[in-house]
Parts: structure tokens; C-alpha cells; sequence
């Protein structure tokens, strides 16, 4: 599960994890009112990923709306 703990005065996180499936990567940035992620979850591996936002038509993967 990966689930960012946005406040406070971070600006930003980096974090990598070896699991025996491979390297789970969860970075996140926050710039004035915009918030941008990346995950990597390995292959053939569940992840449930949470996004937060008020306003989910906003939320973007790979430079496409996520609900393309």
C-alpha cells in the first residue's frame, strides 16, 4: 500500500524498499498547490495506491487523465 502523509513543512519524500520481488520506489513532491508522485511496484505484484486529491478529474499517469 502505498498512501503519502502530505503536511507539515516536507516538500518532499524519497523513499526505495529491495523486496524480494524487486525495488518498490514511492517519491512524492509538492509544489505550491501541485503534488507529483512516483511509484514503481515490481511486476506481478498488487499495490493499491492512494491518491490524494479533492478534485480526482485532476489526477494525471504518464501525462494522460487518469480516466483515459
Amino acid at each position: 500500500m502505498i498512501k503519502p502523509a502530505i503536511g507539515g513543512d516536507l516538500t518532499r519524500v524519497k523513499c526505495y524498499y529491495d523486496s524480494p520481488y524487486g525495488g518498490i520506489v514511492s517519491n512524492w513532491k509538492r509544489e505550491a498547490q501541485k503534488l507529483t508522485m512516483e511509484v514503481t511496484i515490481p511486476a506481478n505484484s498488487p499495490a493499491t495506491v492512494y491518491v490524494p486529491t479533492a478534485d480526482a478529474a485532476s489526477v494525471m499517469e504518464g501525462g494522460n487523465a487518469l480516466d483515459d
